[in-house]
Parts: C-alpha cells; structure tokens; sequence
C-alpha cells in the first residue's frame, strides 16, 4: 500500500476511533502511538507482519512488555478495521502493588498535624484522608465519590472505581473509629 494509500487509512480509523466510547486521554494516546506505527511503516504496506516487527523493535529497543502491550492494542484495533486478522499473546508477571514505607505515612501525618495556615482547622479531615488512603488502597477519585452511604458493615463500597467496576473494601481497623 503505498504511502497515501496508508495515510488515507489512519486518517479514516482515527475518524472511527472518535465514535467509540473512549476517554479523551486514552483516544489521545491510541492516536499518538498509531502515528508512532504509521511513521515507522513510512512504504512498507500495512500487515500484521509489518505490526509484529514494529511491537518487536519496540522491544528490542528496551519498551517494556506493558508498554508494547499499550501500541498492540490501537494497532491490533486498526488491523481489524481493516480487515486484517492480528493477535499475538503476552505472557505478564504479575507484580504486588508498591506500598508505602509506614516512615513515610508518618511524614505526611506530621506534615498534616503540624499546619499552620488558614486550613490548619482541617487537620483532622486531612490526616484521615492520609489514613484512608494508606489503609484501604481507595484511588484519589474513590476516595473524592465516597458518601457516608457507601460505609456499611465494616466495608466501605466503592461504586464505579476504575473501568466503572464495583468492590468492596474491608475497612481497616484503625480507621473504624474516626469514620464510624
């Protein structure tokens, strides 16, 4: 296919990718790095051949597998668009979230206690943010949605987390007290 010919299908299946329910950051992206295999293909025609040697130079060039996992998705929906069958398999390790040493939870506990400005009167909301945080491994948005209603039974319900999921989180002890 030659160069226009390619270019012309990017710009047709970036206008496709508005119409699908994508946030504006991850349309952002999946348009950023089909740009990245757009370039690299510069004549080459498009093919899955072509999209597996342009994943395994991103490999080879030290992307780790989360990341080639991240450019095989935009792709791998491209492809399909244009017909043209694709899927490969990653193999994922799976990693332990990284937890915070309790010094540095600490820290910020001191750092809250110690206010001095106009917010001072806010210490305690702020130290059980902190906790809450440190405890429960509620993201910033969760944790922002949270309604008294959603702290039930020793368990506080998340209601449309990440990917709009529901789950539940058992609540921490030292915390049972200042919220309950």
């Amino acid at each position: 296919m030659p160069r226009l010919e390619s270019a012309a299908a990017f710009h047709a299946y970036s206008s496709e990718l508005s119409l699908k329910e994508l946030t504006p950051s991850t349309l952002s992206l999946y348009r950023q790095r089909l740009r990245s295999f757009q370039t690299w293909l510069q004549d080459r025609p498009i093919s899955a051949n072509a999209a597996k040697q342009f994943l395994a130079e991103l490999r080879e060039n030290s992307y780790s597998q989360k990341s080639v996992k991240a450019y095989y998705v935009p792709i791998k929906s491209f492809l399909e668009y244009l017909s043209i069958p694709f899927k490969l398999k990653f193999r994922y390790q799976r990693h332990l979230p990284a937890y915070h040493p309790t010094q540095h939870i600490e820290k910020l506990l001191q750092a809250a206690d110690n206010r001095t400005d106009t917010w001072a009167k806010l210490k305690d909301r702020d130290k059980l943010i902190i906790l809450s945080l440190a405890y429960t491994g509620l993201r910033r948005a969760e944790l922002a949605r949270l309604r008294p209603c959603d702290i039930a039974n020793d368990y506080i319900y998340v209601r449309s987390g990440k990917g709009d999921k529901d789950r539940v989180i058992p609540l921490a002890q030292d915390l049972k007290d200042p919220i309950i």
